[in-house]
């Protein structure tokens, strides 16, 4: 309790298991592979260029544009260290997510 205290940290278990949408510092990175859903119901998948060396974790999101076009939200579902596998959102889907689109937190 004290180490919380000295760095202002909550010990209310509500307050520090809330999830985070987006890593604390903005990141930036590739779209480097991506797998369509083969069975109605499964998501679609991608793997990006970043993980969790540049801070993320399970249930971050980030948005996927090509050039200026907006495409959607993707979330985390697995990381490593250099790399990370995403399933769109489908709710947020606004085009085709290919290989070499931009993933990031900076919109």
């Amino acid at each position: 309790k004290q180490l919380f205290a000295n760095n202002k940290l909550s010990t209310d278990v509500k307050v520090a298991t809330r999830p985070t949408v987006a890593p604390a510092e903005p990141v930036e990175g590739k779209i480097t592979e991506t797998r369509p859903a083969r069975v109605s119901g499964n998501s679609e998948l991608v793997e990006i260029s970043i993980g969790s060396d540049d801070g993320l974790t399970k249930g971050h999101q980030l948005d996927v544009v090509r050039g200026a076009k907006y495409l959607g939200k993707i979330r985390v579902v697995e990381t490593w260290p250099d790399k990370a596998v995403c399933e769109v959102v489908v709710k947020n889907k606004n085009g085709i997510i290919q290989r070499g689109d931009n993933v990031t937190t900076k919109l």
